[in-house]
Parts: C-alpha cells; structure tokens; sequence
C-alpha cells in the first residue's frame, strides 16, 4: 500500500500585537538568523545599561524550534 506525502506546513512566527505601540519584528537583513525587536515605549538605556522594556508581543514559534532574546553586543 502506498503513503501519499505528508504536505510540509509552512515554518511561520506567529505573532500577536497586544496593543497598538507594537511593532512587527523585522530581519536585519535577508542572511540574518532572527529577528529585530522594537521597543513598544520610549526608553533610553545608557551604554553598557540593562532594562527591561516592553515589546506588546506575544509570539508562537514553528515546531521544533524556540524563542530567545539576546543583547546587542
């Protein structure tokens, strides 16, 4: 008995703006491994600072894969 093949499902960020200040995340460019984030309110982080600021995001990722937000360096 053959085994039709099993449709591939597009591998897509899902993402959901939770107020009207987020930002769609962005590539950097096309070779880029992740996306940009935006914040969703003015801030200032002096250099070398940390923070926590908020995007207004929620996001579900493509099975098989994760979520992680790393700092510029």
């Amino acid at each position: 008995m053959a085994t039709l093949p099993t449709p591939k499902v597009p591998e897509v960020l899902w993402v959901k703006f939770l107020s009207k200040h987020a930002k769609m995340p962005t590539r950097g460019s096309p070779q880029a491994a992740g996306f940009d984030l935006s914040s969703a309110e003015k801030t200032v982080i002096p250099s070398g600072g940390h923070a926590v600021v908020k995007t207004d995001l929620s996001v579900a990722c493509p099975a098989g894969t994760y979520a992680r937000i790393a700092p510029r360096r």
